[in-house]
């Protein structure tokens, strides 16, 4: 197949640009501030919301990092500093089931699932689960995240975790970090608790995985919002410049048409015309010294014909 020359589709593009525009310099003027101007919101209903959806993950997956680190810095300090005096106690006992014990006191685990069930309604929640749960928890199933989590975590117990949800009719952010054992107490606890579904833990293993969930609808919408408020500014910007534009290439092509008269009726044998933009000093004031340049040369040519024409009638009259 041979290729068409550059020449070739020049010339084509220059014939769809002059069908395009009517041929006019206005036209070719204006017409680009509005092709921009609609580019760029175009730009901005796609890009920006894509952007403000991306920094909302981050930002929710970070703040769920922290939360979850928190929750376990919380949860060594009531390790250390409640259960284990309550263990040397003779009249408490940490219980799973402390509700219904008159001295039972949660266990750590049980503390974080009563405190997550505090936060339960806010725009983060936090859950502690595990594969091996206590008897009072055994009922409950893990859903796909969790699933999930418990497999990478356990792969790789430093890592996080996470995955954006629609989770009851709302965008969420899932952040899930694994909860190793970092005590030998936490051990010793479980190996000997009655309840303990697994009695051969070491330390380091991940025993559960602790998430937090963030609904990030608010920030989503925020982002929404800012999209159209970018988008009504580009189009007033747009509106700005279009007429800036209109008024500038008005300005350009009205001299021109005025020139374009002027050099039209020269054409026509007019040397009486008055040019036009003589006394302008740019571009268009140079094209009126030059058609100024032709009416005088038109005027001479006329005066040298005039001055022919009497010589030839004066040799016509002596002979």
């Amino acid at each position: 197949m041979i290729a068409e020359p550059d020449s070739q589709k020049s010339s084509l593009f220059s014939k769809w640009t002059d069908k395009l525009t009517g041929a006019t310099i206005s036209w070719r003027l204006i017409l680009p501030v509005p092709i921009v101007v609609a580019l760029c919101v175009a730009a901005i209903a796609v890009i920006v919301p894509q952007i403000m959806a991306e920094n909302a993950k981050m930002e929710a997956t970070r703040m769920g990092q922290q939360v979850a680190n928190q929750f376990k810095t919380i949860r060594g300090y009531y390790t250390k500093n409640v259960i284990k005096k309550v263990v040397k106690s003779c009249t408490l006992k940490p219980s799973f089931n402390h509700a219904t014990e008159p001295n039972g006191v949660p266990l750590p685990a049980t503390f974080i699932h009563d405190v997550s069930k505090l936060l339960q309604k806010s725009d983060t929640s936090v859950n502690l689960y595990s594969a091996y749960p206590f008897p009072n928890r055994k009922d409950r199933a893990l859903d796909g995240f969790q699933k999930d989590a418990w497999a990478y975590l356990n792969k790789n117990p430093d890592a996080v975790y996470s995955k954006q949800q629609i989770v009851g009719g709302k965008e969420v952010v899932r952040v899930a970090v694994a909860d190793r054992m970092v005590a030998q107490g936490c051990v010793n606890c479980h190996h000997s608790h009655g309840a303990s579904p697994k009695t051969n833990w070491k330390l380091g293993d991940v025993r559960g995985v602790l998430e937090v969930a963030s609904v990030i609808a608010p920030q989503l919408a925020a982002g929404a919002d800012i999209s159209r408020k970018m988008i009504v500014f580009a189009l007033v910007i747009g509106a700005a410049l279009t007429l800036v534009t209109i008024f500038g290439a008005k300005s350009v092509t009205r001299p021109l048409l005025s020139s374009v008269a002027d050099m039209k009726r020269l054409a026509e044998g007019d040397s009486d015309v008055d040019v036009k933009g003589l006394e302008r000093r740019d571009e268009i004031g140079q094209m009126a010294k030059a058609i100024q340049v032709f009416k005088e040369n038109a005027a001479e040519g006329e005066r040298l014909k005039s001055e022919s024409e009497q010589d030839q009638e004066t040799r016509a009259a002596r002979q």
